[in-house]
């Protein structure tokens, strides 16, 4: 949306930016975001961006709580017209965000970066996903939230088209999160269990051949024994 006014040129805007100390750029930023958003109303509507942008910005003057609630309307409007990498965009500065506004919060930044890897995946961006699902699970863990650290790790078994890793590839970081996941589950979670176990399975592929056949063989009597003939990891 445009206010009426613009700069000559990018370079002013930039000059004149960096003029303003810190505090004060958050200052209007945060004034621009709440200026913005009364404008748009209480389902913001398309401004969602817009005050997502300048809430964002405006962090150190208390614009934190409009900042999350902003950037997850963004982010439905984005996979409401299938922009899932956009969607995935948002869904990060959610989690940025809570990161430094509410550090506590740990299952809302583990819900963010959950939401921020299945827009990756909705966008066929497999191993961009991969990222926020390893931050989900190391912050779920840290924060021992057990059942957010699966709700992550499931994703990492996925029906794409497209492989994990690139070929040859074992990506520790992958494997040792899943280890760690499987660890802490409920072992009479099947469902899950198996699709966790299917996922080490497939981030195994070109490891140690007998690590890799234990892998498939332990998903799928675990999938046999949740009620899954086909063993569907």
């Amino acid at each position: 949306p445009s206010c009426g006014f613009s700069f000559s040129h990018a370079l002013v805007a930039d000059a004149l930016a960096d003029e303003v100390n810190a505090a004060r750029r958050a200052r209007i930023h945060a004034a621009a975001a709440r200026a913005f958003a009364e404008r748009a109303g209480p389902e913001l509507g398309m401004d969602a961006a817009v005050v997502a942008h300048h809430a964002i910005e405006g962090l150190l003057a208390g614009s934190g709580a409009l900042a999350v609630d902003a950037s997850k309307r963004a982010a439905e409007l984005a996979r409401a017209r299938l922009a899932d990498e956009d969607a995935a965009g948002h869904w990060a500065n959610v989690a940025a965000v809570l990161a430094r506004w509410r550090p506590g919060d740990a299952q809302g930044r583990v819900a963010a970066l959950v939401e921020q890897a299945k827009a990756l995946l909705r966008a066929d961006l497999v191993l961009a996903a991969k990222e926020p699902v390893l931050a989900a699970i190391e912050v779920a863990d840290a924060a021992g939230l057990v059942e957010c650290m699966v709700d992550a790790a499931v994703l990492l078994n996925h029906a794409h088209p497209w492989t994990n890793e690139p070929y040859g590839v074992v990506d520790g970081r992958v494997v040792d999160a899943l280890e760690r996941t499987l660890a802490v589950m409920d072992d009479g979670d099947l469902a899950r269990r198996a699709d966790v176990l299917g996922a080490l399975a497939s981030e195994l592929v070109f490891a140690d051949e007998g690590r890799h056949r234990a892998a498939c063989e332990e998903a799928e009597a675990v999938a046999r024994a949740g009620g899954d003939p086909g063993g569907r990891p």
